[in-house]
C-alpha cells in the first residue's frame, strides 16, 4: 500500500477516509474545479489578481512550457528555477 512505502499509518489513514470527516471540504473542491473545467489532475489554476482573469491549464506542463505559460500571463518575466 502506498501508504505504508511512505510511513502513514495505513489504519489511520483508512479510519480518516471511512469517517467522511473531510467529506463536504472534497466536494466544494471538486464542485469549484469542474466549475474551472478541470476534469483530472494534474492541472494549472493561475488567477490574476489584478484584472480577476483566470486561466486553467489541463494536464501536465513541462518545466519550459510552465515557465512560458507564466510569462504569457504575467506582466513581467518569471524565472522558474529547478
Amino acid at each position: 500500500m502506498a501508504a505504508q512505502k511512505s510511513n502513514i499509518n495505513a489504519e489511520s489513514l483508512l479510519q480518516c477516509i471511512n469517517s467522511n470527516r473531510y467529506k463536504k471540504l472534497i466536494q466544494q473542491d471538486q464542485q469549484e474545479a469542474k466549475k474551472l473545467g478541470l476534469t483530472g489532475t494534474p492541472g494549472v489554476v493561475f488567477i490574476n489578481n489584478k484584472n480577476n482573469k483566470t486561466i486553467v491549464k489541463q494536464g501536465a506542463l513541462s518545466y519550459a512550457n510552465l515557465n512560458k505559460f507564466i510569462r504569457s500571463v504575467t506582466d513581467h518575466s518569471i524565472l522558474l528555477t529547478h
